[in-house]
């Protein structure tokens, strides 16, 4: 497959201190390329690179012809402005038609429930919403390839799973993907290849880390339209821990899905998931 980005022979230095060292990277369209490691390894920086973001003392940085990047910082700084504001200038700032920018921004806060928040300030939001906002503004034009530092940071569980599912989607139709995150659920839901950057270079790894000691634990808080729990979680579950406010179930990964629709549609409501040992 045609390369849309590619890094070749990327080496940097800061303050006489190497960052990297004879890097190559390259993505095609519907891939998606995890970047894993320690605190410190440098994932931010190379992201920046990559998004033409920072400049390049040794190495080339090419895009295929006509091609349009979204980068999603790990945080977004709070203003005054509010998200409609600021999402609305970021859109002219790139020429899109006011109409479609408009309609695009109105639909996207919706699906990602940040419509009662377009008209608060930045510096007002949680830090869940300003995160919204952020992965909105990388978003916003649909670009052909887009890059993003930890995009899940701040969210709760129904809004992990709507990023995942939007991202999915926009890999299939062709986009190009490239994440800087050591989430392991984001990685084995999206990622086609994986490297930890580590010791100036990356290194390939060669599977999904799919441990099969870890398991998935799904935490579900109680609403007033809760129904009792549903039959088919005592064939899904390996554990659950029932309580007045929340439940906890562990589940093995593959099963995670059919789990989580049961509960919902019993009126659950998902607020955390994340892979544990049992």
């Amino acid at each position: 497959m045609q390369a849309v980005l590619e890094l070749r022979d990327f080496s940097q230095k800061y303050q006489r201190r190497q960052l990297f060292k004879r890097l190559n990277l390259q993505i095609g369209r519907q891939e998606c390329i995890a970047i894993t490691g320690q605190n410190g390894a440098g994932k931010t920086t190379l992201l920046t690179v990559l998004a033409g973001l920072t400049n390049i003392s040794r190495g080339q940085l090419k895009l295929a012809p006509k091609m349009r990047v979204g980068y999603m910082a790990e945080q977004l700084a709070p203003t005054g402005l509010t998200p409609r504001t600021y999402l609305h200038l970021l859109g002219e700032m790139n020429r899109v038609d006011n109409r479609y920018l408009d309609q695009q921004i109105t639909e996207l806060a919706y699906e990602f429930g940040l419509t009662a928040s377009l008209e608060v300030p930045l510096k007002q939001l949680s830090r869940g919403n300003l995160q919204k906002v952020n992965f909105l503004q990388a978003i916003l034009r649909t670009p052909d390839i887009l890059i993003m530092d930890e995009p899940l940071t701040g969210q709760d569980g129904p809004t992990q799973m709507r990023m995942i599912h939007w991202l999915k989607d926009y890999r299939q139709k062709g986009g190009a993907l490239i994440l800087g995150t050591n989430n392991a659920f984001l990685i084995e839901q999206l990622a086609t290849t994986i490297y930890e950057l580590d010791a100036m270079r990356l290194l390939p790894v060669e599977e999904l880390p799919q441990p099969e000691e870890k398991v998935m634990r799904l935490e579900f808080a109680t609403t007033p339209r809760s129904l009792a729990l549903p039959a088919a979680l005592q064939q899904l579950a390996l554990k659950i821990t029932d309580g007045s406010r929340r439940v906890i179930v562990y589940a093995n990964v593959h099963q995670s899905d059919a789990l989580i629709e049961a509960m919902l549609k019993n009126g659950f409501s998902l607020r955390g998931l994340r892979y544990e040992v049992l």
